[in-house]
């Protein structure tokens, strides 16, 4: 036996608790501790009938929190106010009485939590808050309106069962309504309300320039960068571009926005699809599998190096699709342009100096290039995020002292001696790797497989592409594992959940929509399509299933025998005595009373000893009872 009271009671604290779970992080510590004390609190005083907050402190206490937060709202700062304020306003209600209103007060403010978490992150686990309030605000409403009229009620297991099956009828079809809505709505690029968003999560992943131990930095930090939903490919091809940093000023790499112009020289093999689902940034650079061929889903400018940006900021998760071509190459349509990638510091290291003189002495580039390479195997370089200490010239100290580094130290250094030696490169960033989601069917890129690599001239006149992070003595260990994945781990599992998540509803949008109608349209043209046989079989099979399930269902609900026999009777009382037609449900004796006939009387007792009695009747007594009834039939004398 449970009581409504008790049952409302935990509805309340439960809906409470799913409104600040994912607030909760969000909140300033002075509101964290005071809605886990008010939580704890509310339970007390609802167990002794007794509340530390009557209504007009708790007014007063109210009034008090709305004027400390409203003096910080502002344009730049309103969400963070907002969501304390709104928790503390919960905190206050949980600990005061707990009338009907109250109730309602309780779960609006948990509903409008929860609302305000969306501005702030929107994770595949706010699906499930929602769907969890609006089953206990719901049923919570349910409740409530028994609790107003009876708050006494105590209801057994049988009862609960009873209420509580038909008191979810209604969320769920809420929910299934919301789905609905959801698909067929029409949105924009831009929600409504995005305006009230508080700063998006900042990328970690590049800016515009690049200098030895800035890559470096995101070595620890294993937050998603974008998921690419692909075939499966060999781990080599895994070069995501990003950006092309082309002029060097001191120790700093910097991208230049108007390069030489590039062409693309589309190879043999078929171009790799991607649609690329990107996690919100500050930059507006886009990765895309080298080398890109075309881009769409997204307004982007295109650079002559094949460097994509898109022409409006990436502060929400966004989705665009890629094709891509591995073994296309760049060529430099000016060959007269190649000095705009020689260009070098004015001041270098004397030893920096003297190896890019010796490399010099070959004349051909792939000597050169090989000369490198031998002098980087040579000095056993180790790639490593740790130890890292700045310099003023950093190039000699990583390839003369330390020894140490990481791949913008090796990029930036192999680059600057081929400059230096008259080989036309630059950088370009991205990232490096990719964990593929046998789950999913798609590549998880995180911010730790950011990554720098270089781009030389040929002789040719075409770009080709040199990771010099690979003569490290340590290379294997270190790069060869950014595609290492459990494909069964809880982790995985977890992910592919998030990746449906933004593929199905972040990134759902009116492109997405229209794609979803043309394929509907598609099938509709595809069944009109069909040859006028198959779709008459079709009707006749559908008409004959309708036919066989009415026919079953009137043979269920057919009277039974006994019923059967009891409608002949009464019909024959009226005709005998021309009577108006009998209720069913008009009693035998009553009616044996009112006539006066013996054959009625007769009737009654032995029907009535039967079937008034639950039990079945047998054959004689179906026998003797139409005898009667056929009596019956005779005319009165």
């Amino acid at each position: 036996m449970i009581s409504i009271e008790r049952a409302l009671q935990t509805l309340i604290y439960l809906a409470a608790l799913i409104g600040l779970a994912p607030l909760f992080p969000y909140l300033d510590l002075f509101t964290q501790i005071v809605i886990v004390f008010a939580f704890v609190a509310g339970i007390i005083c609802d167990r002794r009938r007794h509340y530390w907050l009557t209504p007009l402190p708790a007014t007063l206490l109210t009034f008090l929190f709305f004027f400390v937060y409203l003096v910080q709202i502002s344009r730049a700062n309103l969400v963070f106010p907002v969501a304390n304020l709104l928790i503390l306003l919960l905190a206050v209600r949980l600990v005061s009485e707990k009338q009907g209103r109250h109730v309602l007060q309780i779960f609006v403010l948990a509903t409008f939590g929860l609302a305000a978490s969306t501005l702030l992150s929107l994770s595949s686990l706010f699906f499930i808050y929602l769907v969890a309030l609006v089953l206990l605000i719901t049923f919570g409403l349910v409740l409530l309106s028994f609790y107003a009229a009876e708050p006494d009620l105590i209801l057994d297991r049988g009862q609960w069962k009873i209420l509580l099956s038909t008191g979810l009828l209604l969320p769920v079809g809420s929910l299934l309504l919301m789905l609905f809505f959801f698909m067929i709505l029409p949105r924009t690029q831009h929600p409504l309300w995005n305006f009230l968003n508080a700063p998006a999560r900042a990328s970690i992943g590049f800016s515009d320039q690049v200098r030895p131990g800035s890559v470096a930095e995101l070595s620890q930090v294993r937050q998603t960068a974008f998921r690419v939903e692909m075939e499966e490919v060999q781990p080599s091809i895994l070069y995501w571009r990003g950006i092309v940093l082309n002029r060097i000023d001191g120790q700093v790499w910097r991208r230049d926005g108007t390069p030489p112009r590039d062409r693309i020289i589309r190879g043999n093999n078929p171009s790799i699809s991607q649609n690329i689902y990107i996690e919100s940034k500050d930059d507006r650079f886009l990765p895309v599998l080298d080398v890109p061929t075309q881009v769409g889903g997204l307004s982007t400018e295109r650079s002559s190096d094949a460097v994509h940006k898109s022409r409006r900021s990436l502060k929400k998760q966004a989705q665009y699709q890629v094709q891509s071509s591995p073994d296309a190459s760049q060529f430099l349509v000016n060959g007269n342009q190649q000095q705009y990638y020689l260009q070098v510091p004015l001041i270098i290291s004397a030893r920096v100096s003297a190896l890019a003189n010796d490399i010099q002495k070959n004349s051909e580039t792939l000597d050169k290039i090989s000369e490198l390479e031998r002098f980087f195997l040579a000095q056993n370089l180790t790639y490593s995020a740790s130890g890292l200490n700045p310099t003023e010239a950093p190039v000699e100290t990583f390839l003369f002292e330390s020894k140490r580094g990481y791949c913008e130290y090796f990029a930036s250094s192999f680059a600057l001696l081929l400059r230096l030696s008259g080989v036309p490169s630059r950088l370009v960033g991205g990232y490096l790797g990719g964990e593929y989601n046998a789950l999913g069917g798609y590549y998880l890129v995180n911010e730790d497989m950011a990554h720098v690599w270089v781009e030389f001239l040929d002789n040719d006149g075409l770009w080709q592409r040199i990771d010099p992070s690979r003569y490290a003595v340590n290379a294997e260990m270190t790069l060869g594992q950014r595609g290492a994945q459990d494909f069964f781990s809880l982790t995985v599992m977890l992910d592919t959940l998030d990746y449906y998540w933004t593929r199905m509803v972040i990134t759902y949008d009116l492109s997405a929509q229209f794609t979803l109608l043309k394929k509907a349209g598609n099938k509709f043209k595809s069944i009109k399509t069909l040859e006028v046989e198959q779709l008459w079989k079709g009707l006749l099979i559908v008409f004959g299933m309708g036919l066989a399930g009415w026919f079953l269902l009137r043979l269920k609900n057919m009277p039974g025998r006994e019923e059967r026999l009891l409608r002949r009777y009464l019909r024959q009382v009226e005709k005998r005595f021309g009577m108006e037609p009998v209720d069913m449900h008009t009693g035998l004796f009553e009616l044996s009373l009112r006539t006066g006939d013996p054959l009625c009387k007769k009737f009654a007792e032995r029907y009535g000893r039967v079937v008034y009695r639950d039990r079945s009747l047998r054959r004689e007594d179906y026998q003797q009872l139409n005898k009667i009834i056929r009596e019956m039939s005779k005319p009165l004398r």
